[in-house]
């Protein structure tokens, strides 16, 4: 089945806050302690190759390294985004830019073919027209020479 994008209702960013958006990070760990699940593996993505050093063992200072571990590594995620991100954009852009260069090229190569069929139209008529008016000319003449002809018979056939 083909992916579709998502809506656009669900583009545009909602006013309303989501269920998460209120908890914080400490909530979060939290939620992670009791799932026995380490702060790494909560936190990393599987393209992470940077290892966090481990928590400490007691009360609240454990708290805050991870909390602290846990905004860093969101703060890396977020970078190596935003780089994934521009180059992307930057690829897009390039893309566009080609594509209108090609799209360009196109359009003046079908100009100049549209121009030299209209120059070689033009052409043609001129010369049918030239045709019909000097076949005009040549059978217009022939039927004047060959009047003044008769009546040049006519002027000879009196005076004898």
């Amino acid at each position: 089945m083909p992916k579709h994008p998502p809506p656009p209702s669900l583009l545009l960013r909602s006013r309303r806050r989501s269920p998460l958006q209120g908890r914080s990070f400490r909530t979060l760990s939290g939620t992670r302690r009791r799932c026995r699940l380490p702060p790494a593996a909560a936190v990393n993505s599987a393209s992470s190759s940077e290892g966090l050093p481990p928590e400490p063992t007691r009360g609240k200072k454990r708290r805050e390294t991870g909390d602290e571990a846990a905004v860093k590594e969101l703060t890396r995620a977020i970078l190596r985004f935003g780089e994934v991100y521009e180059k992307v954009e930057t690829s897009k852009l390039q893309q566009a830019t080609e594509m209108e260069k090609q799209r360009m090229g196109f359009a003046k190569e079908l100009e100049l073919q549209r121009m030299q069929f209209f120059l070689k139209t033009q052409l043609e008529l001129t010369k049918m027209k030239r045709g019909k008016v000097s076949g005009n000319n040549n059978s217009l003449n022939h039927h004047q020479h060959h009047h003044h002809h008769q009546n040049n018979d006519s002027d000879d056939d009196e005076s004898g």
